[in-house]
């Protein structure tokens, strides 16, 4: 029977094995020669380089780049997130803005309004669709005849604005009763009060107090 064929590097296998050891559960590998002087001492042998025993080295490195890809991954959806929810914020607060209004007689100027009268309620601006949107409850004043946004306020005249947007008083009955509607225009106005708010007012109107019976002025939002 043939002898088997010798495995290609066997001797050099053997010997490097052979000048392995094991230290404390670590394998002990050599590395460099070391070089006597003569006349100086010198230090002879060779260096060796501890490794701990059965670990992997190639799949400690792909365990690592994986987490480490996994975390960046990670990093990015969540700024992905956060971008997107910021950006939605921008837009609400950019395209829908609802102001509180508090209208009373005291307001008016120049003064000349309904003392005892009130009035209070939301106003919203939808730049989306145009929409001036409002529902407000008044009281102790006579039947509104009208309503409207008035500014922009002036350095010349700070009281006094002319009417902006012409708004309904659909609902109005009686002393006491709601003013409840929605019209569309342009956006251009509303990005104008919205710019601006503290330069208009909304007045109503009615028999008794033609050029203004209550005021509020469009500031709080809500």
């Amino acid at each position: 029977m043939a002898n088997p064929s010798p495995i290609v590097g066997a001797p050099e296998m053997e010997a490097q094995e052979a000048d392995t050891a094991l230290v404390g559960g670590f394998r002990s590998y050599p590395y460099g020669h070391g070089h006597g002087h003569g006349g100086h001492g010198g230090h002879g042998g060779h260096g060796r380089l501890h490794r701990p025993l059965g670990v992997n080295y190639r799949k400690c490195d792909w365990v690592i780049w994986t987490i480490v890809g996994v975390l960046t991954i990670g990093a990015v959806i969540a700024a992905l997130i956060i971008s997107i929810n910021a950006q939605t914020k921008i837009d609400h607060v950019t395209n829908v803005q609802r102001y509180c209004l508090q209208a009373d007689g005291d307001q008016v100027k120049p003064p000349g309004g309904d003392g005892d009268g009130f009035a209070f309620g939301p106003l919203t601006l939808d730049r989306r669709s145009g929409a001036v949107i409002w529902s407000l409850i008044y009281a102790d004043i006579e039947v509104p005849t009208s309503m409207s946004i008035h500014g922009p306020l002036s350095v010349g005249d700070p009281a006094v604005g002319a009417v902006f947007i012409p708004l309904t008083v659909l609902g109005a009955a009686g002393t006491t009763g709601n003013l409840v509607d929605t019209i569309f225009v342009a956006p251009a106005l509303q990005d104008a009060i919205i710019a601006n708010p503290t330069l208009f007012y909304v007045s109503i109107n009615n028999g008794a107090h033609p050029t203004g019976a209550l005021r509020a002025a469009i500031t709080a939002k809500c």
